[in-house]
């Protein structure tokens, strides 16, 4: 989804329907473009985390454990299983507001 698509979907939808609707139409898609870019953000960051682990793991198996190799590791992990967590929370949020919008526009409220 860019943002080109966006605008040209509510410039569409804005012709076709009443000014509410098409504002709160509007209203809406910003708010999953908004979180589209949130999730791209955080596959940016976790492609950079999980480029460092892979450098890291491949690293392990050549050196010896250490007190800092093991501190460095757990660091990795945790900032790897955090882009995971934040990709997922970002997503459901997305798809709820997605949700939302198609069950407003036909009339069916999910709850």
């Amino acid at each position: 989804m860019s943002t080109t698509h966006v605008v040209q979907f509510i410039e569409a939808i804005r012709t076709r329907t009443d000014v509410q609707t098409a504002s709160l139409l509007a209203t809406s898609l910003a708010r999953w473009n908004r979180y589209y870019r949130f999730l791209d953000t955080i596959l940016s960051r976790y492609t950079e985390v999980s480029l460092a682990y892979v450098a890291a793991d491949e690293q392990w198996r050549q050196e010896a454990l250490t007190e800092e190799r093991f501190e460095r590791d757990r660091d990795l992990q945790s900032r790897l299983h955090l882009e995971i967590e934040s990709f997922y929370i970002f997503s459901k949020i997305l798809l709820d507001r997605i949700a939302d919008t198609f069950g407003y526009y036909f009339d069916y409220p999910l709850k």
